[in-house]
């Protein structure tokens, strides 16, 4: 998982948790904090094995979004999850509950891994932010056999100010 802040948006990026060692094989997990203007964004990034348990890599999660001390900030979650959003299933349904309790739902992305095989989108977006918040898309790469996920938050520019000089000239 990669992320990009442009220099431009002067803010301030912090580790607030990493996962542990002893979660190194169910799922792996770092989340920042991105400090804005008005708000915080709060950015976790994840990989979760295919042999790992759905349900002990969700409580992985979940004990990452318990450390963001104020849940009403924005959220974004990226990664590869290793459940098939174009499969209709009970990992989905799992997946899907466990997110909803913060308020967060799983955005819907084209496959993200296509084989001679398959096409599955096993790597998600998650965000508690409204659609329309959010543009997400996926490109590939030819880096690996999964698309890259770009998403972009729709966030308030900061207004620049100009400084402007009037003068009023008088004939005598």
């Amino acid at each position: 998982v990669a992320a990009f802040a442009s220099l431009k948006l002067k803010n301030e990026v912090t580790i607030v948790s990493i996962s542990d060692k002893t979660s190194e094989l169910i799922c792996e997990s770092i989340l920042m904090k991105i400090k804005c203007k008005k708000y915080s964004l709060y950015l976790m990034g994840i990989y979760r094995s295919p042999q790992s348990n759905l349900e002990n890599s969700i409580d992985v999660i979940l004990t990452q979004l318990d450390k963001i001390h104020d849940p009403n900030n924005p959220i974004v979650i990226m990664g590869d999850i290793n459940v098939d959003s174009l499969t209709v299933n009970n990992e989905n349904q799992i997946l899907s509950e466990a997110l909803e309790g913060y308020n967060i739902k799983r955005l819907e992305l084209p496959a993200t891994r296509i084989t001679h095989h398959s096409r599955t989108s096993i790597d998600f977006i998650c965000t508690n932010l409204n659609e329309e918040q959010v543009a997400c898309n996926v490109t590939i790469t030819g880096l690996s056999d999964h698309t890259a996920q770009v998403c972009r938050i729709m966030a308030e520019k900061e207004k620049t100010t100009t400084n402007v000089t009037m003068r009023r000239i008088v004939n005598e």
